[in-house]
């Protein structure tokens, strides 16, 4: 196993198999550890607060809810990404493990309920502002 560094970048090469890894991948991964642990943490802060004061228990309220209960499952979801990442890259190994097409599924359906979640609310705004009368639209 050859090992040189050259300009900021570590080449190793292993039967034919070169694998370049920068010097930046670890500071980012670890920045994108640090950030996905505050995401889940204000996001487990801000449930318990709706879960716990009685003045939040709007509709409004359990839509922004929704959307918080779902950015706590995508950055549960990028952690685990981040961390099998850093680890990768601190080995300096490159292969698939067995959940790695899992985590990118997730990271897919998240992703898809994220967007659902502000269709949500945008179409709760929608039939508030625009049929204010018709509380039948807002009842569903």
């Amino acid at each position: 196993m050859n090992s040189t560094f050259v300009t900021s970048t570590l080449t190793f090469t292993y039967d034919a198999l070169s694998i370049n890894i920068q010097a930046w991948f670890i500071p980012l991964d670890i920045l994108a550890i640090t950030s996905m642990i505050c995401v889940i943490l204000l996001s487990i802060v801000y449930l318990v607060l709706l879960i716990v004061d009685k003045a939040c228990h709007t509709v409004p309220m359990l839509l922004i809810g929704n959307t918080c209960f779902i950015a706590f499952l995508a950055a549960c979801s990028i952690l685990s990404m981040s961390i099998f990442t850093l680890q990768n890259d601190l080995k300096q190994i490159k292969y698939q493990d067995s959940y790695c097409i899992f985590r990118g599924y997730t990271a897919y359906v998240v992703c898809t309920l994220f967007n659902f979640s502000f269709v949500l609310q945008a179409v709760h705004r929608y039939l508030t502002v625009v049929y204010p009368t018709r509380f039948f639209l807002h009842s569903a």
